[in-house]
């Protein structure tokens, strides 16, 4: 994780237990136990659009392209007083996340707001883009609107730093 700069050294007075979790093919998951953490730390109300709703807005598009952000939370940076609180305590030493960390409470709102304000505020306007966490699917009537509008746009917002 330090080498891919998703932690550094930190000197924080936060900290929350690491743990190794097994999982179903017998290998181990690193978990963050941020429980305590989330319980003192003010819910971000703001709303992740329900599935239902999401496929209704299909309607009669006739091409349908979805971009799954895998990385998700990972591409969000983190200022330097929000690094203080997620930091975590190994036998290594304190390392805190220099990006969004999944598990914290308001990483999924945080996220869907940031997407949102990304894709609907500077490119397009709805329904022609869906939303939702991690995904954003783009719904065109055309193959060559996909190509000339939607899809280069997005590729374009995506590409820059």
């Amino acid at each position: 994780m330090l080498d891919h700069k998703i932690i550094e050294p930190s000197q924080s007075e936060w900290g929350t237990p690491v743990i190794l979790v097994p999982t179903p093919d017998g290998s181990q998951r690193l978990c963050i136990d941020y429980r305590k953490v989330n319980s003192v730390t003010k819910t971000h109300s703001y709303p992740i659009p329900r599935i239902d709703d999401c496929i209704d807005k299909i309607g009669k598009a006739k091409y349908v392209t979805k971009f799954d952000l895998v990385k998700g939370f990972s591409q969000i940076s983190l200022s330097e007083r929000a690094k203080e609180i997620p930091a975590s305590v190994t036998p290594d030493g304190l390392y805190s996340c220099i990006v969004m960390p999944f598990g914290m409470k308001n990483a999924p709102s945080s996220f869907q707001r940031l997407k949102n304000y990304i894709v609907h505020g500077r490119l397009w306007r709805r329904p022609r883009v869906i939303v939702r966490v991690r995904v954003v699917v783009v719904l065109v009537s055309s193959v060559r609107r996909a190509f000339t509008g939607c899809l280069g746009g997005f590729f374009w917002l995506v590409a820059r730093p």
